[in-house]
């Protein structure tokens, strides 16, 4: 059976840079083990290409295209090479403006939008931002857009989220040396501003400088290196393995603020921070309001607790298990969920006491019809309840129940017997933590809790991202908590 597809439009060049392509190729690399991914492209450097193997196959769009001739060339390249009626569109650009989106949508495709400065209307049944302190506020979006934001679901390629695997297990290793990249194409030369700066400060520490293949400033670059005392070595076009081998030796890094700092997050040692591009700003203002980074020009300072705090805070976050969210949200693009009413009291009662869910729930008793219609009613009256019932389109899959209090929501879940095994229970509570930020602002952290016998159900917390803790408030069981949302 051929597995479902997902088709990328994204582009790169000296200009613009390599970001868009680097973290579509990442979530694409994510999402291999589960559907064939394609990409679309203007714009692509021929030693990316050559490299790439997560893309099942490329075309490339007229550079003569319009933007509406560009999204129907899109369009027909999804139909054309997919079994399946509809399919996932992933864009990552800032010239896809509302009326491109629009016109995925009306051709029936599940649309996904990377992006990090909420530059337009967004129609996606999904916007992807890995900023730390993105925020669903900021954004216009369509009624039913969810969101996948912050460090949890940073477009990390494979070799880095092992590192923050390995981190977690082992802790950092001793480091030496500097790590330094502002990105694939760097247009201004910040690279060599950095070196200067670390030339003034007398580093004697060796410097693992990487460049990419759109940087054009070789010559200048070349002339400062004849001349410096700086020990630097110079890469070019790394593979992401190499980069990362690169991130865990060194001792502190000096990137942009963009998919290469959380990188070095992942796997190295301190970072520093020098903005290159306007749209580096929300992640590089959160990086430093979270004390995980520092800017650049701070690279002298002595305040050593300052300087280690990345070190050991981003470990919550950037755990290495990306790939498996990415994966489970894709499969969840098809549910949409509404408010239950009164009418839906059987559905919620027939669910409550299917015989696996009895047996992990905290009381196991079979519900009593007339006990379940009095307390169904009363939850659906009490505004601190929210009811939430997940369809796959006219089929009820299952529901997620939330009870908030002050600043707090507990979350419990059931998937449908009819439903288990398509791995819905993450992008149900994933969801219903995006409906708690749209209707619930003053919400901050979401507590579940979790018998020990009840397995799917601690994979699914830790695989969000919940903390993980003892509890006495229920006998046998487990404390998730999601913090910051």
């Amino acid at each position: 059976m051929a597995k479902p597809a997902v088709f990328f439009r994204a582009d790169g060049h000296a200009q613009i840079g390599l970001g868009h392509l680097v973290r579509s190729a990442a979530l694409a690399e994510m999402l291999t083990p589960d559907f064939d991914c394609y990409l679309v492209y203007r714009d692509c450097p021929e030693s990316l290409l050559a490299d790439w193997t997560v893309f099942r196959a490329t075309a490339q769009v007229a550079a003569t295209d319009s933007p509406v001739n560009d999204a129907q060339f899109l369009v027909d390249y999804a139909t054309g090479h997919s079994e399946a009626q509809r399919s996932i569109v992933v864009l990552d650009g800032y010239h896809f403006e509302t009326a491109y989106q629009e016109q995925i949508t009306a051709a029936g495709h599940h649309l996904v939008c990377i992006d990090d400065i909420h530059h337009t209307e967004f129609v996606a049944h999904l916007v992807i931002n890995h900023a730390p302190a993105a925020r669903i506020e900021d954004y216009h979006t369509a009624p039913g857009t969810h969101f996948a934001f912050g460090l949890r679901f940073a477009l990390l390629r494979a070799p880095f989220r092992e590192a923050a695997r390995d981190r977690l297990v082992r802790g950092s290793s001793t480091r030496h040396g500097v790590f330094v990249c502002l990105g694939g194409a760097d247009p201004d030369n910040a690279t060599l501003d950095v070196l200067r700066q670390l030339a003034s400060a007398s580093i004697s520490a060796p410097v693992d400088v990487v460049i990419g293949s759109a940087y054009q400033h070789e010559a200048p670059l070349a002339e400062f290196l004849e001349h410096t005392p700086l020990q630097v070595r110079l890469h070019r076009q790394l593979s992401a393995l190499q980069m990362a081998r690169l991130m865990q030796a060194s001792a502190y890094g000096i990137t942009s603020p963009s998919t290469v700092c959380l990188e070095y997050l992942s796997a190295g040692g301190r970072l520093y921070l020098r903005q290159i591009a306007d749209n580096q700003t929300e992640i590089y203002q959160a990086l430093l309001k979270q004390g995980l980074a520092q800017d650049v020009t701070d690279l002298q300072r002595t305040d050593a607790e300052a300087r280690a705090k990345n070190t050991s805070e981003s470990q919550g976050l950037l755990d290495g298990q990306q790939d498996v969210r990415f994966r489970k949200l894709f499969r969840g693009l098809g549910l949409s969920y509404r408010q239950a009413t009164k009418a839906d009291s059987l559905t919620y009662l027939t669910w409550a006491n299917d015989p696996l869910v009895r047996a992990q729930s905290f009381n196991s008793e079979v519900i009593d019809s007339v006990a379940h219609e009095a307390w169904f009613i009363r939850r659906l009256q009490d505004p601190h309840t929210h009811l939430l019932l997940f369809n796959e389109g006219e089929r009820a899959v299952g529901q997620v129940r939330l009870q908030i209090a002050k600043q707090e929501a507990v979350i419990g879940y059931s998937v449908a017997e009819s439903a288990r095994g398509a791995g819905y229970g993450l992008a149900m509570l994933h969801f219903a933590q995006n409906h708690l930020q749209r209707q619930r602002s003053e919400v901050n952290r979401i507590v579940g809790y979790v018998k020990r016998s009840n397995t799917p159900s601690l994979i699914t917390f830790r695989r969000l991202g919940y903390r993980e803790a003892d509890t006495d408030d229920y006998s046998d069981a487990v404390k998730f908590t999601l913090y910051d949302l």
